[in-house]
């Protein structure tokens, strides 16, 4: 996949798969990592290659988990990884 299209912005509402449920993709990864339960290289690779199919493969759900939707308030952004 291009860089610039792995950087295109998520958009935060009129989405099921949107930057809130990203953000807290994101969030688990780094939680992940800093205990050793996964390492930085497979994060890194899982999210910038098919980051919806890694939430699905972390959360072990084929939708976003509730909390979630459009109109969920935006959760605190930590810097990834």
């Amino acid at each position: 996949m291009p860089a610039a299209r792995r950087r295109w912005p998520e958009p935060y509402q009129d989405t099921v798969w949107n930057a809130h449920v990203k953000d807290q993709l994101e969030d688990r990864l780094r939680r992940m990592v800093c205990r050793g339960d996964v390492d930085l290289g497979t994060a890194q690779r899982d999210i910038s290659t098919d980051w919806i199919a890694a939430y699905r493969k972390y959360f072990h759900a084929d939708q976003p988990v509730s909390g979630n939707s459009p109109s969920t308030s935006a959760l605190p952004k930590a810097p990834f990884l």
